[in-house]
């Protein structure tokens, strides 16, 4: 998106309304909806090392989310699946074609983690294709990851969602409090509370547009603790 007089534009730039319609993020909800239900089947397992960290933390709360909370989550417009799109060495070694060994255990099992992994990518990559100012608001995606993605291609998807299935996790994965303070959003929807919550949408859009804000350098907070935080 370009304006006169203007090189460059941010993502405080009008984005283009289509881009957010019900209609275009329909397969983001459905993205959402899947991420959501591996979550909570997860947690219907007995508690072990296979499982996540953040599975074995919600576990109770995960379990506790009926089916109007869990479309409450579904109809997000962040994408809440994540494949490293803000790590441009992950990015730079599957380019490469380097086999990239997983730091964290997998979330998901492996045949589910790989089809959760080719929607995850596949959307992003169509969504890089057609806005490149909403695709670092819907999945997170870096200019420099999203530029990255657009080279390997299309067609590479299937096999980088196969090799690499361990790599697609839930987004905010270590920010346990936020998934919680989201979960209970989502439970409240028709409770009377509500009115002192934000949306759902609102709660997510924050962090993520905060997630987005490049630290300022006289900020005494470092990239490496922010990322930890996540």
């Amino acid at each position: 998106m370009s304006h006169p007089g203007t090189s460059e534009q941010g993502h405080t730039d009008v984005i283009e309304p289509e881009c957010f319609s019900k209609e275009a993020l329909q397969s983001v909800h459905q993205l959402n909806r899947t991420l959501v239900e591996l979550l909570v089947t997860s947690a219907r397992q007995r508690p072990s090392e296979a499982q996540s960290q953040i599975v074995l933390e919600l576990g109770p709360a995960l379990l506790e989310l009926g089916s109007r909370a869990r479309e409450e989550l579904a109809h997000c417009p962040i994408a809440l699946a994540d494949f490293g799109f803000r790590n441009l060495e992950l990015w730079r070694e599957i380019e490469s074609g380097h086999t990239v060994l997983p730091s964290l255990s997998a979330c998901f099992p492996h045949p589910q983690a790989t089809q959760l992994a080719q929607s995850t990518l596949t959307l992003a990559w169509t969504l890089w294709q057609s806005s490149r100012e909403a695709a670092p608001i819907v999945f997170g995606l870096t200019p420099e990851c999203g530029a990255t993605l657009a080279r390997i291609g299309v067609q590479a998807i299937p096999r980088i969602s196969e090799a690499y299935a361990h790599c697609v996790r839930p987004r905010w994965e270590t920010a346990v409090n936020f998934w919680r303070g989201l979960i209970r959003i989502a439970q409240f929807t028709d409770s009377p509370a509500q009115a002192r919550l934000p949306t759902v949408a609102l709660y997510a859009l924050q962090r993520q547009l905060a997630d987005l804000i490049p630290l300022s350098p006289a900020t005494p907070e470092t990239g490496s603790t922010r990322a930890n935080q996540r």
